[in-house]
């Protein structure tokens, strides 16, 4: 299960780099990703800027969901900004977004997206590894061997 989830996910990995202004569109794979602009959020050691877009699947035309890929800016190392991927998770395959940086306020930002299939089935693969472990090293229960009582007349010989 794992095999075949890697194989997938190496062969099958889509990804593509754009920079969308608010309104604009950018497919990729069954799905169209629709940048709606970027919103700011102070948290008590860092500010938070999040990214928003709206995820369509173009087999079905419905929004599957929005995803929200962020950057953090903490006070203590202002150069050194962190990533939260934005993610939408499907039995199939997962769409990742990274924001890269955006201009005049979030007007336009850039992002990476990448589409990898099977991710799900390599997680699943992974515990039915561990249990199956598990199980194979659980020790066999013995079985207990009963105490024959023998009469006091056969082990001293008496008839």
């Amino acid at each position: 299960m794992i095999g075949v989830a890697v194989i997938g996910n190496e062969f099958y990995q889509q990804s593509l780099s754009v920079t969308l202004a608010r309104g604009e569109s950018a497919q990729i794979g069954r799905y169209e990703l629709v940048y709606d602009g970027m919103i700011s959020e102070r948290k008590s050691n860092r500010i938070e800027y999040h990214a928003l877009l709206n995820a369509y699947n173009l087999d079905s035309g419905r929004r599957v969901g929005v995803i929200t890929p962020q950057r953090n800016i903490y006070d203590k190392t202002p150069d050194m900004p962190t990533s939260e991927v934005g993610l939408h998770v499907t039995p199939f395959e997962d769409v990742y977004v990274v924001l890269n940086g955006w201009e005049s306020g979030g007007a336009s930002a850039t992002f990476t997206i990448y589409i990898n299939p099977l991710t799900l089935w390599m997680w699943i693969g992974g515990v039915v590894l561990v249990l199956g472990t598990l199980i194979a090293a659980w020790p066999h229960p013995t079985q207990r061997r009963s105490e024959v009582v023998r009469s006091l007349a056969y082990a001293t010989g008496d008839d």
